[in-house]
Order: C-alpha cells, then sequence, then structure tokens
C-alpha cells in the first residue's frame, strides 16, 4: 500500500542514518545506504539564488525569485505564525541573512511565496517557461542532511525528468506534478522547496520525496510542482518577471493507474537525520 507523509527533502552527501522522526510519525530504519552522496551546488545562479527557511523547528529550501521574495513549498510554512529567517546562497556561512516579513500561499497546490525583511543584492533565478517533457535533463538543489557536512555548503544532485502525473496519494491529490529519479545524490529532509534546474532556470518545485519500506530507496524519486503551470499565481503575488509560456503540456499519466516505479539506490551511508530537519512531503510504500 502507498501512503504519503510529511517529510520535508534534501540532497545530502555521505553518513549513517538510523531514524527520521517526522511530524506525527515516527520511522524507524536499520543503517540505511542511498545514492552517491550529492555534490556542493554549483558556483552560478543555482547557488546564488539558493535559499535556506528556517520558521520554527522546521528547515525548508527555497529559490530567491525577486530581490525580496522566496518561492518554496507551502507545506514548510507552519500553520500558525513563527518567527523565521532566510539565509540567501550556497553557504551559511557567508550568505547574507534576512527575516521573514510574509508569507502568501498557494490555494490549491504545494507552492508558497515568502517576502524577506530587506531586499537581498544578488542574482535572483529565472522562472522557465517551458512545459517539462519526460527526458529533460535537470539538476536538483537543496539544504537538506547539510548538518551531517564538516561546511554548510548546499548540494546538488541530477535527474531527469520522466513523467508528468496526477492523483500521486497524499493531501493533494489532484495536484500535478513533474517526476524525477535522483542520480549523484538523493533526497532528505531539509529539501523541500528546493528548485528543479532546466537550462539554467527554476522549472520546479520540491514537493514530495518516496519515504519506503526499504530504506536504499528513501528519497530517490522526487516530485516537483511545474513553474510553467502556475507563473501567473507566482507572478501576480511576488511581481516576478515571468517568460512567455512555450510548448504544450506533455501526457497526464494517473499515478493511480500507473503507479510510480521507484529506483533502488546505490549504497552508501547517509547522514543522521534530526527531528528538526525541515522535511518534503513523502511518499512511502509499506
Amino acid at each position: 500500500m502507498t501512503v504519503i507523509r510529511r517529510v520535508r527533502t534534501a540532497v545530502v552527501s555521505a553518513a549513517l542514518v538510523v531514524a527520521v522522526l517526522l511530524t506525527g510519525v515516527s520511522l524507524t530504519a536499520s543503517p540505511a545506504y542511498a545514492i552517491t552522496g550529492g555534490y556542493p551546488v554549483q558556483a552560478d545562479i543555482r547557488g546564488a539564488s539558493l535559499v535556506h527557511l528556517q520558521m520554527g523547528t522546521a528547515g525548508c529550501s527555497g529559490v530567491l525569485i525577486t530581490p525580496e521574495w522566496v518561492l518554496t513549498a507551502r507545506h514548510c510554512i507552519p500553520e500558525t505564525t513563527v518567527p523565521g529567517s532566510a539565509i540567501v546562497g550556497p553557504s551559511l556561512l557567508t550568505g547574507p541573512k534576512r527575516g521573514i516579513a510574509e508569507v502568501r500561499r498557494h490555494p490549491s497546490v504545494d507552492l508558497a511565496v515568502v517576502r524577506l525583511s530587506s531586499p537581498v543584492p544578488t542574482p535572483i533565478a529565472g522562472l522557465s517557461g517551458a512545459h517539462q517533457h519526460p527526458g529533460a535533463p535537470a539538476t536538483v538543489t537543496g539544504w537538506g542532511g547539510w548538518k551531517s557536512n564538516p561546511y554548510p555548503v548546499a548540494q546538488q544532485a541530477d535527474t531527469t525528468i520522466e513523467r508528468r502525473i496526477i492523483n500521486l496519494p497524499g493531501p493533494f491529490p489532484s495536484m500535478i506534478l513533474l517526476e524525477a529519479p535522483i542520480r549523484n545524490g538523493r533526497l532528505l529532509p531539509g529539501d523541500s522547496g528546493g528548485a528543479l534546474w532546466v537550462n539554467g532556470q527554476v522549472a520546479g518545485i520540491l514537493s514530495m520525496s518516496t519515504s519506503t519500506s526499504t530504506p536504499a530507496q528513501d528519497g530517490t524519486m522526487g516530485w516537483y510542482i511545474p513553474v510553467a503551470e502556475h507563473l501567473d499565481w507566482i507572478a501576480y503575488h511576488t511581481g516576478a518577471p515571468t517568460p512567455r509560456v512555450s510548448g504544450h503540456t506533455s501526457p497526464l499519466v494517473d499515478a493511480r493507474q500507473h503507479p510510480p516505479l521507484i529506483p533502488v539506490a546505490q549504497t552508501i551511508s547517509l547522514p543522521i537525520l534530526h527531528e528538526n530537519s525541515s522535511s518534503p512531503l513523502a511518499i512511502g510504500s509499506h
């Protein structure tokens, strides 16, 4: 049976996983193994616009799309108002830090925008207006698992868009998602809200990842909100420059009729996860 859990996710390198504590759920795991560790985020727009969001005890990733607005996942935003902060850039030691002044949630999909307390003088990410299709190569960025690394530097991994799907079990079953198996890294708590990059632009925002009864498969698949299908909402709330939508949407696959084929991870030790690590929604097979 397939279930959905809230688990904010992240790209990480090596160490040992003992247990994952989720909001309201305890998933214990024996020493788990996964894909080869992620690599430090590239020193280009992917790193410059990456944002580490901290709201209460939960941490997430995001991407700077104007000097003061961050695009992230809606489930990263606490239901009640809590103090929050954001650090922009690939390093928590050197990146500019801002408070969080305002959040706006999408009414029907797992997207949100966060306004910073003041503008950040750094390059901003461009949004992709291209409808994505199976076979498109991409990279993913995020802050998940950063506490396990010797230096607080964000991570990056590779992927290829596999399908455009609907009816993935969870709190947003009618939500359309881009399905992407993760290579050269994996997703863990903290990556939620991180960007899917295609041709140097933000094509998706991480909403869900795998959490299964086979630990080697955890974080090996990610599901992303397609940015091109929500440009009007993003632009209306942030004033972000939006490109012209190009191409046509790829065929929509019903995940109930054609369930995801979760890839098997390569063996490498994972970091210990902490209860206050941020998490995206996680889909698990049990």
